[in-house]
C-alpha cells in the first residue's frame, strides 16, 4: 500500500500577492515571486508531485494540492 506525501502550493490574487508551497515532509518554500510561478510547477513536476485537487478561497486566493509516493524508508 502506498504511503503519501503532500504539498500545497497557496496563491492570492490582487492586492498583496503572496506565494508559498508547504509540505508535509520538508520546508516550506516562501516567498515565491510571480516570475517564478511556472517554474515553481515544472520543479514540483520535476520532484514527482502530481496534482490531485484545486480549491478557490473566500478570500481570492486559490489552493493546489499535490501528492507523490512516500519514498521507501530504509
Amino acid at each position: 500500500m502506498h504511503q503519501w506525501d503532500y504539498a500545497v502550493y497557496y496563491f492570492q490574487t490582487g492586492r498583496g500577492k503572496k506565494r508559498w508551497v508547504f509540505f508535509t515532509n520538508q520546508k516550506s518554500w516562501e516567498p515565491i515571486s510571480d516570475s517564478e510561478f511556472m517554474l515553481v510547477l515544472g520543479r514540483l513536476g520535476d520532484d514527482g508531485w502530481e496534482m490531485v485537487s484545486s480549491q478557490l478561497e473566500g478570500d481570492g486566493a486559490e489552493a493546489w494540492y499535490f501528492k507523490r509516493p512516500r519514498a521507501a524508508s530504509a
